[in-house]
């Protein structure tokens, strides 16, 4: 991370900041804007998880440690029935899972956010994929991120900052 980063503009060095980290959607993207791409994705998988989850998120991760203390959450679903959104799910929650043993290696607490907002089983909230559904199926509206954030408020590794 050679340049500055974005953390460093935001917070000076007499504040004591945490930081969240959350990405990995775009990587999961299909990028058929051409015939010949149809059925990839933007970032191949490939690359995705060995380098992006295993070394970018690593790296990310150390850089964000050697800062403050961080947390990760993972990506969360889309909702684009025109656009096999399941088979993007997929891959999200592979990814996710990926994401989640580079946090683990480096002892940086990790929640899954796939699981419950994606709300395949009855017990658990259906709003993200409504609202994204509403939308262009990747950015859901302000109850969706409501919901986000109670998941996020009730979750150990955020409640461990506050302790």
């Amino acid at each position: 991370m050679g340049q500055a980063w974005e953390v460093d503009r935001r917070l000076t060095p007499e504040v004591e900041g945490k930081i969240v980290f959350s990405f990995g959607v775009n990587d999961t993207t299909n990028a058929a804007r051409k015939i010949e791409e149809a059925g990839s994705t933007r970032v191949k998988l490939a690359d995705s998880i060995f380098r992006a989850a295993f070394a970018n998120t690593r790296e990310i991760m150390l850089a964000g440690k050697a800062r403050s203390p961080i947390l990760m959450v993972g990506p969360p679903p889309i909702f684009r029935a025109a656009f096999a959104d399941r088979e993007q799910n997929l891959r999200i929650s592979h990814l996710s899972g990926e994401i989640s043993s580079v946090c683990q290696q480096l002892e940086v607490p990790y929640m899954d956010a796939i699981a419950p907002l994606e709300a395949t089983v009855p017990e658990k909230s259906a709003i993200w994929m409504e609202e994204a559904s509403a939308n262009d199926g990747a950015h859901p509206g302000a109850a969706s991120y409501k919901e986000l954030a109670k998941l996020v408020q009730n979750w150990q590794g955020w409640l461990s900052w506050f302790k």
